[in-house]
């Protein structure tokens, strides 16, 4: 009698356990859809997918006329999507990211140099810079007058930048920029309907899943994705306020402890973009979050917490209002 008394509370103690877990669960998503919903209605989106990992678990949100088969643009991942090719090239030996990208363009770099910036500061450019939007290039599609900065210097997203890296991987793989996307990520990872060219990409929700779990790193990654994805988490660039990867930013390296009572020092100020430090011996560390943002597109993972979380919207919005929506919902998916 005893013995059943005892079972009996255990169970009731377990299924109690199981509802309070489901509950909160629900009450999560329920949040998250809110929140979701409250940001399209603002901004006025007809469509918008969400895909979450928690603690490796997946979860999928659709809003609006969104579908498993509609396709969202998502060229603002494109950078993060190339620094993956290139991290692959890297991996099986055929360049390195100190390449320089004269090897690959010497006519046209010394060409198209500017008066008084000179082929030499243009000779310093690596697929690592360019990789990492510290090349010193402009921001626009043209080299034309250009007074070349100073190579990490400063960190800047050029779009000259990508499209010679893109032309630089095409030239070491011998295949066009579209074949490299399918072979080497979408192929790899089973994602069966995404697209891409250098500058766009279009991707379902079901198939930024499948990119999501890589990013975290979660079992089932394959090796030819797995450890190139770790290099391009790797902070090559410190900023002011945050680190650079191959296409991703990076945040949350913990600083160093001082003693109690060290004198604070009076800091000028430092723009965001200009470059800190450059780290001997770059890393990957999986406690750092890593995050990429764009107009219709955002991307934020946490590899410690096997977390992460992807939006996707039908139509663009600020930036920076989208990183604020995806930190909110991921700060409380790993609280």
């Amino acid at each position: 009698m005893f013995k059943k008394i005892i079972i009996s509370s255990f169970l009731v103690f377990l299924f109690s356990g199981l509802a309070i877990a489901e509950t909160v669960a629900t009450n999560s998503t329920e949040t998250i859809k809110q929140n979701i919903a409250s940001f399209i209605a603002k901004h006025n989106i007809p469509a918008a997918a969400v895909q979450i990992y928690q603690n490796g678990k997946p979860q999928t949100i659709y809003l609006g006329d969104a579908k498993p088969a509609t396709q969202f643009d998502a060229s603002a991942l494109t950078e993060i999507m190339t620094g993956l090719l290139l991290a692959q090239q890297v991996d099986a030996a055929k360049v390195q990211l100190t390449t320089p990208l004269e090897q690959f363009f010497p006519s046209i770099l010394s060409s198209r140099a500017a008066p008084g910036a000179g082929s030499s500061d243009l000779s310093k450019i690596t697929l690592r810079s360019l990789a990492t939007n510290t090349s010193g290039l402009p921001s626009n599609a043209t080299m034309n007058g250009h007074q070349s900065n100073v190579v990490d210097d400063t960190w800047q997203p050029s779009t000259i930048g990508m499209t010679l890296l893109t032309k630089a991987l095409e030239t070491v793989a011998h295949k066009n920029i579209a074949e490299l996307y399918q072979r080497q990520i979408f192929a790899a990872l089973g994602m069966r309907s995404a697209k891409a060219t250098s500058t766009e990409l279009k991707i379902s929700a079901p198939d930024m899943q499948k990119f999501l779990a890589a990013a975290i790193g979660l079992p089932g990654t394959p090796e030819s994705v797995l450890y190139p994805m770790r290099l391009t988490q790797t902070a090559f660039i410190e900023l002011n306020d945050h680190m650079i990867g191959l296409g991703w930013q990076i945040k949350g390296q913990e600083e160093e402890k001082k003693p109690e009572g060290t004198p604070v020092e009076e800091v000028a100020p430092v723009s965001d973009n200009v470059i800190k430090n450059v780290p001997d011996r770059p890393v990957f560390k999986p406690d750092r979050q890593y995050d990429k943002a764009g107009l219709s597109a955002y991307i934020a993972v946490l590899p410690n917490k096997k977390s992460g979380i992807a939006i996707l919207l039908s139509a663009q919005v600020n930036e920076q209002d989208l990183a604020q929506l995806g930190q909110q919902i991921l700060t409380g998916l790993s609280s």
